[in-house]
């Protein structure tokens, strides 16, 4: 048979070669379009089989002896299923107090039961998800579900707390309300005589421990409570009590004044709660209920006159060397106050009086503008503070890099030696230079001889003292009013340059030529 197969083929692959190219071509074409059309006959015999193997008639009508009796079962099973069984009803929600039928044993146990042959089978078509008609005698079982908390509740808990009514106590708040408004007609008011209203019924709070409303359910204030961190602190060492004041007002017209006034003793510091402390149970009674009265208090304790607080507005003044201590702001904010206490009010002679103190860096960037309101002018300041700040430190920088440079003597062996002090002594210079050259140190008595000059006696003529002798022309008088001076050593004071180097060599040395001090034996 292989043989056979073999010599067919060679046959056939003999006759392909002795053809034409356009003979191969159709050959090709012909043949594929046999294949194709095999193909199709397979795969329209595949999808008929498939159909029929769906439809649950037809598997019943097939005989159960052609298949596998386990698979057989299931097909009917489902074929049962789907005829018999109705869609599971519509959940509604708690609300309506409706309950879904739960699941029971028995319908669980038939659906892992149905899975189970569905898997063995392999071809079964019954669906995931199964929900069957419940049992009558199980409708009315508990269900559980989860509260918003997490905490696993009863369905009938959690309908109960639901449709559980209003509490009873905002029905109440009218009626509250209504005898407020009896007690006010018949009890006298502030307004009257001066006794503080009292409120005859005790704050309501709800269910879970907050306020329905103040601890005073006036209409006049709102139903937040103010907090005690709310109001500024007040310490006279550091806040002028009018700034405290005008606060105080500010947030009696926010928060009504009797909040205001609970928090006030809350808000005092240092010599101020010193004060309140030691005022009598009388006073501190009337403070607590008239907001006009601790306002007069705190101004006759702690208002400074005007000539106090001009003389410290004059001496306030700002320094970015000191600016931990009085920041730029708080020392804007401090000569304002204090300018309000000395009685100016003028916003141009304000910002005067602020600018003309600022350091250089910062005034010179931040130049006065006419008809500019005080609140630019501050915000101004404070945007100029870094790049001031900056440029003070880049001066500072330079400067000493300068100073270190300019004292710092030249290590070439040729280069002449910068030595300022020549333009004073020319002699004293070369003395201290035969000094330093000397390899042995001097002794006592060298030093002696050039500290006391014939002329012992100390005068000053134009911080000079009396030389020994005349560096110019030998005389015994001073050196600037030598008549053969041509005035080549006369330098300005700012062009002297090295002097520190010199004294300090000096200093090593021993006493200067031209002194009159002694060195100690």
């Amino acid at each position: 048979m292989p043989t056979e197969k073999t010599e067919a083929m060679k046959a056939l692959e003999k006759m392909f070669h002795s053809l034409s190219q356009e003979d191969r071509r159709k050959m090709i074409e012909g043949l594929s379009q046999v294949a194709d059309e095999e193909l199709d006959r397979e795969r329209q015999e595949w999808e008929t089989t498939r159909a029929q193997q769906r439809s649950p008639l037809a598997r019943l009508s097939q005989p159960a002896a052609e298949e596998n009796p386990l698979t057989e079962y299931v097909r009917q099973l489902d074929a049962i299923l789907e005829k018999e069984f109705d869609p599971p009803p519509r959940i509604l929600p708690v609300e309506q107090s409706f309950e879904p039928p739960p699941r029971t044993r028995t319908t669980s146990r038939m659906a892992t039961a149905i899975r189970t042959l569905r898997g063995r089978g392999g071809r079964g078509r019954y669906p995931d998800r199964v929900t069957l008609r419940p049992e009558p005698q199980e409708a009315d079982s508990r269900r559980f579900t989860y509260d918003m908390d997490g905490n696993r509740v009863s369905r009938d808990e959690l309908e109960s707390w639901y449709n559980a009514p209003v509490p009873a106590m905002a029905e109440r708040i009218p009626e509250r309300l209504s005898m407020r408004a009896s007690v006010r007609e018949t009890r006298p008011n502030d307004e009257n005589d001066g006794s503080p209203w009292q409120d005859p019924l005790p704050p309501t709070y709800g269910s879970n421990g907050g306020s329905l409303g103040r601890d005073r359910d006036r209409p006049d204030e709102p139903s937040i409570r103010l907090r005690a961190a709310d109001v500024m602190l007040f310490d006279p060492e550091e806040t002028y009590v009018m700034a405290f004041v005008s606060r105080l007002e500010f947030m009696a017209t926010q928060e009504g004044e009797n909040a205001l006034l609970r928090v006030f003793p809350l808000r005092l510091k240092g010599r101020a709660l010193q004060w309140h402390n030691s005022l009598s149970s009388e006073m501190r009674q009337e403070m607590a209920h008239s907001l006009p009265r601790t306002i007069a208090e705190l101004q006759l304790e702690f208002k400074l006159s005007e000539g106090e607080a001009w003389t410290k507005a004059q001496g306030l003044r700002f320094s970015f060397q000191k600016s931990n201590e009085l920041p730029l702001a708080l020392y804007i904010s401090r000569k304002i106050n204090l300018l309000r206490a000395a009685s100016i009010f003028d916003p141009t002679m304000d910002k005067r009086l602020i600018w003309e103190v600022l350091e250089s860096n910062l005034s010179l960037i931040t130049p006065l503008v006419p008809n500019e309101r005080l609140d630019d002018f501050r915000r101004r300041i404070r945007d100029n503070e870094s790049a001031a700040r900056r440029a003070g430190n880049d001066n500072k920088t330079q400067f000493s890099e300068y100073t270190r440079s300019s004292y710092r003597r030249s290590a070439t062996a040729g280069e002449p030696a910068n030595d300022r002090r020549a333009y004073r002594n020319s002699l004293g210079s070369a003395r201290i230079a035969e000094i330093k050259a000397s390899p042995n140190p001097p002794s006592a008595a060298v030093f002696r001889s050039l500290s006391n000059p014939p002329n012992t006696k100390r005068s000053r003529e134009n911080l000079r003292p009396l030389q020994p002798q005349d560096a110019i022309c030998g005389g015994a008088h001073y050196a600037n009013r030598c008549p053969k001076r041509d005035g080549s050593n006369d330098r300005q004071a700012n062009q002297v340059e090295d002097v520190f180097e010199d004294e300090d060599a000096l200093s090593e040395l021993g006493p200067c030529p031209d002194s009159d001090t002694e060195p100690e034996n």
